[in-house]
């Protein structure tokens, strides 16, 4: 089904990319269908995770795509890299 739904450019409800940490897999996402991305650069330093958010957003809204995403850091130890912000 999700196969099908691509070849004929449908959105697919429910399909999201989890994590997506760059412009470039967001938008691929988007232009092949799915119907939400969640970007998280919570990696970069506040100032820099929000610019390149904001561009995921604007690509994304143009074509009525939600987009969540990781702006901050939370407490705790994700990735193997250990925050005690």
């Amino acid at each position: 089904m999700f196969n099908i739904a691509l070849k004929k450019r449908f959105a697919i409800p429910g399909y999201k990319v989890n994590h997506g940490n760059s412009l470039e897999l967001c938008k691929s996402c988007i232009d092949s269908g799915f119907s939400s991305v969640m970007y998280d650069t919570s990696k970069l330093k506040y100032d820099d995770n929000v610019k390149f958010t904001k561009q995921v957003v604007s690509y994304a809204h143009k074509k009525d795509i939600s987009v969540e995403a990781k702006l901050g850091i939370i407490s705790g130890i994700e990735d193997h890299i250990k925050s005690d912000k």
